[in-house]
């Protein structure tokens, strides 16, 4: 399964069955993480259209990271 496919899998499992606003998100934007909540983020990125899967660094779930990518370091 491909990274944006375990992506898909966790936001719609946040958005369809769960609350969006437990949800986390941290992304590279230029020189800098952003972090904010799934509600915002999908505003933000126009609707996942306008910010890449590939710029999502970490999905958090409370306290819980359920996605983080691979550092290529």
């Amino acid at each position: 399964m491909t990274k944006k496919g375990i992506l898909d899998d966790i936001f719609s499992k946040a958005r369809f069955s769960d609350k969006p606003s437990i949800y986390k998100v941290i992304y590279r934007d230029y020189n800098q993480d952003i972090e904010m909540n799934l509600d915002d983020f999908i505003l933000e990125s126009n609707n996942f259209q306008s910010i890449p899967a590939s710029r999502i660094k970490t999905v958090i779930r409370k306290s819980k990271i359920v996605f983080q990518r691979r550092s290529n370091n």
